[in-house]
């Protein structure tokens, strides 16, 4: 119903912040790929910096002018304002959340276009988990520097989490018994 479709809306916005901390360049020193590496490591500090601070605008104002957010069950957010309105209702839902993508792939594909996917984790401000998933996102050059064109939310493989991940859930089990 509207809670679930709500909740997996959320979880794919946390996600999509899974690109800010997720972005490092990874071409060699003095390589053609250098600077768009560069450039796109900033942005996604931008990105993060947005993220954790909840600031639904500046959130937004790292995605191109028409630029989209696609949800983990398919649903297309076209454009800033609508960017920062979904990121406004989570950053309202889940206060103080932090984001964290250790697991990422950045491919430079040109001098104006790039590529990520990795996998996101979304922490309360209690430290406690609030959902992890995959993502991947497209990168563009607008207006004279690099933006987020399209980020796309998806489910976590099991493949993507380590033993310690697998078993956090059961971390309630932990303490005194009698």
């Amino acid at each position: 119903g509207e809670e679930n479709r709500m909740k997996s809306l959320v979880t794919t916005l946390a996600l999509a912040a899974g690109l800010v901390a997720a972005v490092t360049a990874l071409s060699p020193p003095g390589s053609a790929q250098e600077k768009p590496a560069a450039a796109i490591e900033e942005l996604g500090a931008r990105y993060k910096k947005a993220f954790d601070a909840g600031d639904a605008d500046a959130f937004a104002a790292c995605f191109a002018r028409r630029g989209e957010y696609v949800t983990r069950d398919g649903t297309a957010y076209r454009g800033r304002s609508a960017i920062a309105a979904l990121a406004r209702g989570f950053f309202e839902e889940v206060p103080g959340a932090t984001v964290t993508a250790p697991k990422r792939d950045l491919r430079v594909l040109s001098v104006a276009s790039a590529v990520e996917e990795g996998v996101a984790t979304v922490r309360r401000a209690d430290g406690t988990i609030h959902s992890r998933g995959r993502y991947s996102v497209v990168f563009t050059r607008e207006e004279n520097r690099w933006v987020v064109a399209r980020f796309r939310g998806n489910d976590v493989r099991p493949s993507d989490l380590s033993a310690r991940e697998h078993l956090e859930p059961l971390a309630w089990l932990v303490g005194e018994w009698m």
